[in-house]
């Protein structure tokens, strides 16, 4: 399979690892989406690894879980899962945009991963065509929180460190607060769960590849304000939301 990184990231969530981080696997096709503010160079080819190659690093590394960005192939899964897990009983992590189809989901893609991550990037349809050219992406976000919501409502806890369960997650962008807003009423409405945990994250940064792309709009040229992402986190203790 073509991988385009992997490695061991002891950030974000710290509920997902206690002393050796989580070992991260980016496939070549990890998203189906086109951000304009998106890190990866999704022009890097990548390069091959065996799914016997990738779980012998796994073992390596000793990590306290295993991530999975993007939607893998279940057979790829499969035999990662199964070879790891003859050694090891790590929780594995799907890592998604949060637009798989249920006909993705139902795949048995369940048997395999134990704590999924999916985004939830914009609310409306203007928001996301303008920033990922995707209008249906609010559509496709519900969608397939609603078909997790019942595939993984246990949420296990082992020494403070999350084994089972969903936590969700969105980058909050510099000057699209309303939009945070407006993802957080949604995520209380319909998807508020006491045993979800939500991560509003605010380490955006301006990608500096850019070759190709279209020129980013000035408010995505700066780092989030810390007054902007306050606002946002009262508003989500004001709901009652579960942060991380």
């Amino acid at each position: 399979m073509k991988i385009y990184k992997n490695y061991i990231s002891f950030g974000e969530e710290n509920i997902l690892w206690r002393k050796n981080g989580v070992a991260v696997i980016y496939p070549a096709e990890s998203c189906g989406l086109d951000c304009i503010f998106c890190s990866l160079n999704k022009e890097n080819p990548g390069y091959d690894m065996t799914s016997g190659e990738l779980a012998e690093w796994i073992l390596e590394t000793h990590a306290d879980s295993v991530e999975w960005c993007g939607t893998p192939h279940p057979e790829e899964a499969y035999k990662v899962v199964t070879a790891v897990r003859k050694y090891m009983n790590k929780p594995f992590i799907l890592k998604t945009a949060g637009i798989d189809s249920p006909e993705y989901l139902k795949n048995g893609i369940d048997e395999f991963f134990d704590i999924y991550l999916p985004d939830i990037k914009f609310a409306d349809k203007s928001t996301a065509e303008r920033l990922c050219g995707d209008a249906d992406y609010p559509v496709k976000c519900h969608t397939a929180l609603t078909e997790i919501s019942e595939m993984n409502s246990e949420t296990i806890y082992e020494n403070r460190i999350l084994k089972k369960g969903v936590l969700c997650r969105h980058l909050q962008l510099p000057g699209e607060l309303q939009n945070t807003l407006d993802v957080l009423s949604g995520y209380k409405k319909y998807f508020f769960n006491s045993n979800w945990i939500l991560n509003i994250m605010s380490e955006y940064t301006p990608p500096g590849y850019r070759k190709n792309r279209q020129p980013l709009p000035e408010n995505l040229c700066s780092l989030l304000i810390g007054s902007e992402h306050q606002k946002a986190l009262d508003y989500a203790k004001l709901l009652k939301i579960k942060l991380l």
